[in-house]
């Protein structure tokens, strides 16, 4: 894993981890289908404080190779004000989502709603490229 750091693991559904290199926490999802909304706010609270104890600012959202949904739990909890504040409460202040490319060519205007529900000070970008993500968050690549 080239010198990163595990921060989260449901095996087989959803993976955060600190890529040093991007200076971000990358989060993979798989399988996020989650009935009881545990696993995506627990990924997502872990590697929030993760990021506020390095000083990260980049946060990665893998969804390239994802096979299911979010439940409607899950999308409740993802627009809830406690979901926002701790965005704003956390370091994080640069979000690339990484979509397959078939998606990231589509209507992405959601990724500005959502950089716009976080606050001013948040830039969100969708990509389906590793290195336009580098380029994004002005790394070689």
């Amino acid at each position: 894993m080239n010198g990163e750091d595990l921060i989260f693991r449901v095996h087989g559904r959803i993976e955060a981890r600190h890529d040093p290199e991007l200076q971000a926490i990358v989060t993979t999802y798989v399988r996020t289908y989650d009935p009881h909304g545990v696993f995506l706010p627990a990924g997502i609270r872990c590697g929030l404080e993760y990021a506020k104890a390095k000083g990260l600012k980049n946060w990665i959202v893998d969804v390239s190779r994802e096979e299911d949904e979010m439940s409607e739990k899950d999308r409740a909890w993802e627009k809830s004000e406690e979901f926002r504040q701790i965005f704003r409460e956390s370091s994080i202040r640069s979000i690339v989502f990484l979509l397959p490319a078939v998606d990231a060519s589509g209507d992405t205007s959601w990724a500005d709603d959502f950089a716009e529900e976080l606050g001013a000070d948040f830039a969100c970008h969708v990509t389906a490229s590793i290195n336009e993500t580098k380029s994004i968050l002005g790394k070689p690549t």
